[in-house]
Order: structure tokens, then C-alpha cells, then sequence
């Protein structure tokens, strides 16, 4: 028998900015490629320029996500962007599915099961209920980080606290050392430091 014969979902589809990967998209990501067959992972905000908010590329994401599973599993997963369309629901939601049919047509068969993984954590969860044909299935419960408190720590410095390193994983600290180096980080690293001052 085929390992993936055991699968319960042909195709498990996570959403997400990934501003950056760490520990808790490892855990999903984890519990996702032991269900299904192969993860579609969809980035968005991959038509933003560099911002605090959206700091990193859709490539540099796409490298994080695949540098954060064993080389085995690297081939189940499959990296595509999704634009953007502020305050248009209706359009982002066709740019999901159109991004998300992209990767299954290639391996779909006849009578696949496609579910979507996710954590509704607030109310900016709310696209999960947008996607009734795809069953919906909880993520592990996250971990105590999240990308915005990882972004904040990054800003104020390039090494971090310990408490934020330690829920990162290694392949996303060497990039974010990397990334420090660059005229990028310092522009933003900039732009960081004039909204404190501005919003205090």
C-alpha cells in the first residue's frame, strides 16, 4: 500500500502572510502533512511592497516555509502566492481558489478530499468560514508567538530576546541574520523606529 493511502485528505490548504515562519506554522504545518496527501500552502500579501507590517518577500517566505519541514516532506508541500484585494472579500476569495486549483490540477484525481487547516484565534479569522467547500479542520493550539510579536522584537533588535528565538525555527533565524545585513532591514528598521515615535 502506498504511504498516502493512509491520508485522510488528498490536499490540506493552509493560508497565511508568514511574516516570518515560526513555530506555531511549524506545528501546523506538521500536523497538515500528517493528513494529507500534500499541503497547498497559499501567501498572502505576496503583491505587497515591503513594509513593518509585510516586511518579506513572497519568495523569501516561500524559501522559510519550505526550510521549516524535513527534505522528505518538501516535495508534499507546495508554495503559491495570493494577492491581496483590500476590503473586496469576494476577490481575494477567487484569487485563493484560482491559486489553490493552480496546485491541485496537477495531481487532482476524481473524488479528492480537500480540507483547510487553520486556528480561529479572533475575529481576523474570519476568511476561514469563507471556504465551504473545503472542510474546515482545527489547528494544533498555537504556541505562545505570533509573527507580529516576532516582527516588533525583530525591529528593536536584529538578535532578538531569547523567549522569541527560541520559537523560531533555525532556518528562519538565519535568514532574519542575513536579511539584518541588508539596506532593506535598515529602511524598515527606519520606518519602525519613526511610527513608535509617532504613535506614542
Amino acid at each position: 500500500m502506498a504511504k498516502y493511502d493512509a491520508y485522510e485528505y488528498d490536499f490540506m490548504i493552509y493560508i497565511g502572510r508568514f511574516q516570518p515562519v515560526h513555530a506555531a506554522h511549524v506545528k501546523t504545518l506538521d500536523r497538515a502533512l500528517a493528513m494529507a496527501r500534500h499541503v497547498v500552502v497559499l501567501v498572502g500579501s505576496a503583491n505587497e511592497a515591503r513594509t513593518i507590517r509585510n516586511p518579506f518577500s513572497f519568495e523569501e517566505r516561500a524559501d522559510l516555509v519550505h526550510g521549516a519541514v524535513t527534505p522528505d516532506d518538501r516535495a508534499r508541500v507546495h508554495v503559491t502566492p495570493v494577492r491581496d484585494e483590500a476590503g473586496d472579500d469576494s476577490a481575494w476569495m477567487q484569487n485563493v481558489y484560482a491559486a489553490a486549483r493552480g496546485i491541485i490540477c496537477q495531481y487532482e484525481t476524481r473524488g479528492s478530499r480537500i480540507g483547510l487547516i487553520g486556528h480561529r484565534k479572533d475575529a481576523t479569522s474570519y476568511y476561514l468560514n469563507l471556504f465551504p467547500d473545503w472542510e474546515f479542520v482545527e489547528a494544533p493550539l498555537e504556541i505562545g508567538i505570533n509573527a507580529t510579536d516576532v516582527r516588533e522584537a525583530y525591529f528593536n533588535t536584529p538578535a532578538m530576546r531569547r523567549g522569541v528565538r527560541t520559537n523560531l525555527p533555525a532556518t528562519t533565524l538565519r535568514f532574519l541574520k542575513q536579511f539584518a545585513r541588508q539596506s532593506a532591514y535598515h529602511k524598515l528598521n527606519r520606518d519602525y523606529q519613526f511610527s513608535r515615535v509617532t504613535t506614542r
